[in-house]
C-alpha cells in the first residue's frame, strides 16, 4: 500500500516502504496527489475541475495538457493505484492512505486529543509551526452577474490570505448585490507572510461564528480589517508593484481619515507607523496588507533585519521591479533552508506556512522586501 502523509512533512512511500521522491520533488504533482486522496466527497474528480482548481492562470487547452502530464507521471508512480472513469481521475482507497484519513476518522469517533496530536505533530523533524487558526477566505458577491473562479481576491474581499484575521477582529467590506451573500472558505491552521507555496497549513472549520452587522455610514472601496490594536488596509493585482500601490494608496487615505492629514502628510506618516507585509504571492491576484496602529500617538515598526540575527533567519530581497525582489527574498530562503538540510519542496512548504516578508524602504528606485523567519520554530 502507497502512504501519504501531508500532517506535518510531507513524506510518500510505496508498497516496498521506499519513499517515492521523484512526486515530492514536484509541488505541483504532490499537491495534486493529496488532493485526490484527501478532498471531500471522496472518490472521483472531474478533470475541468482540477484544472480550475490547480492551473488557474493558464488557458484551457494549456492547463489540460498540463494535467494530462502530471496523470501521467502520477500513474507512471502509482500504477493501478490511480483510477480513470472516462473524464474522471480517483485514488483507490484500496492501496493508498492518506493520514488525513486517520485525523478524519479520529474525530468523527470523539477521540479529538488523538486528532489534535495527529495535527499538531512536528511539520518537521525537530520544528513545530505555532497554530494561529484564521479564514483565508470571507467575502461577498462580486458587483458584476457572473460565474468567477474563487481564487482571486479584489474589493469584495474574498481569498485575502491574511494571517491577522483571527478571531477577534472585524472585516468591513463594500456590498455590492442585495443580501452581500456572504461566503467564506480556504481554512487554516496557520499561514506565513507571503504565502509562496500555494498552501498553507490547510483545514476545515466544522463551524465558525460570525457577527454581521450592516454599517450604512461606512463608505469603502476596498476592505479593512480592524483588530484590537490596528487598522489593515490592503492592495490586490497580478502585478506586486500595482498592488503595494493600492495598499499604499488605501492606507494613505485611511491615515489621512484617522489623524485628521493632507494626503502628503499622511504618506509621510505612513513611513513612520505602517508595518506592510506581503499577504500571499499565490492567488493569482498577489496582495500586501498594512497594519496601522489605532493609537495615534504609536511611532515605529518592526525591524527589517538585513542579515541574520539571534532570533531570525534573513534573506532579502532588492530590484526595481517589486514582483522579483519578492521572487529573490523568497527562493533565498528556501535555499537557505536547504542549506540546512532541509529537502527542496520541505523547505517551500515551511517557508509557506511560517516565513513573514516585510515591505521595506520603497522610497527609491529599488524595492526591498525582508523575509524573516523565526528560529524559535526549531526545538530540540
Amino acid at each position: 500500500m502507497f502512504h501519504l502523509r501531508t500532517l506535518g512533512s510531507l513524506d510518500l512511500t510505496g508498497p516496498d516502504g521506499r519513499t517515492l521522491e521523484a512526486i515530492l520533488a514536484q509541488p505541483k504533482r504532490a499537491l495534486l496527489l493529496a488532493y485526490l486522496s484527501s478532498a471531500t466527497p471522496r472518490g472521483f474528480h472531474r478533470r475541468d475541475v482540477l484544472v480550475a482548481l490547480f492551473w488557474p492562470d493558464l488557458d484551457t487547452e494549456r492547463a489540460r495538457g498540463a494535467l494530462r502530464k502530471a496523470l501521467h507521471y502520477l500513474r507512471a508512480s502509482l500504477g493501478d493505484a490511480l483510477l480513470t472513469r472516462g473524464d474522471e481521475v480517483a485514488i483507490d482507497t484500496a492501496a493508498f492512505h492518506s493520514d488525513v484519513s486517520t485525523f478524519e476518522a479520529a474525530v468523527a469517533s470523539g477521540q479529538l486529543a488523538e486528532a489534535l496530536e495527529l495535527y499538531r505533530g512536528e511539520f518537521l523533524p525537530g520544528v513545530f509551526v505555532p497554530l494561529k487558526p484564521f479564514p483565508g477566505t470571507l467575502g461577498v458577491a462580486r458587483a458584476e452577474p457572473g460565474r468567477y473562479s474563487s481564487v482571486p481576491p479584489g474589493p469584495y474581499a474574498g481569498n485575502m490570505d491574511i494571517r491577522d484575521f483571527v478571531e477577534g477582529t472585524s472585516l468591513y467590506v463594500p456590498v455590492f448585490v442585495p443580501g452581500a451573500l456572504l461566503w467564506t472558505g480556504d481554512s487554516h491552521a496557520a499561514q506565513g507572510n507571503g504565502e509562496v507555496n500555494l498552501t498553507a497549513v490547510e483545514t476545515a472549520y466544522k463551524e465558525m461564528a460570525l457577527t454581521v452587522t450592516v454599517v450604512k455610514d461606512m463608505k469603502l472601496d476596498m476592505p479593512r480589517i480592524e483588530t484590537p490594536t490596528h487598522w489593515i488596509t490592503m492592495g490586490y493585482d497580478n502585478d506586486l508593484n500595482l498592488a503595494w500601490n493600492q495598499a499604499l494608496a488605501q492606507t494613505v487615505k485611511f491615515i489621512g481619515e484617522q489623524r485628521k492629514l493632507s494626503a502628503a502628510e499622511a504618506a509621510v506618516a505612513m513611513g513612520t507607523v505602517s508595518d506592510c507585509r506581503v499577504s500571499q504571492v499565490v492567488n493569482i491576484k498577489k496582495g500586501i496588507h498594512c497594519l496601522t496602529p489605532k493609537d495615534v500617538r504609536a511611532t515605529g515598526i518592526p525591524e527589517r533585519p538585513a542579515a541574520e540575527t539571534g532570533a531570525y533567519y534573513v534573506t532579502v530581497g532588492r530590484d526595481a521591479d517589486m514582483n522579483k525582489a519578492m521572487n529573490n527574498a523568497s527562493m533565498d530562503m528556501f535555499k537557505l533552508l536547504e542549506s540546512k538540510g532541509i529537502a527542496r519542496l520541505d523547505a517551500y512548504g515551511l517557508a509557506s506556512v511560517a516565513m513573514d516578508c516585510r515591505v521595506g524602504d520603497m522610497t527609491g528606485d529599488v524595492k526591498n522586501v525582508h523575509c524573516v523567519l523565526p528560529k524559535s520554530i526549531w526545538r530540540k
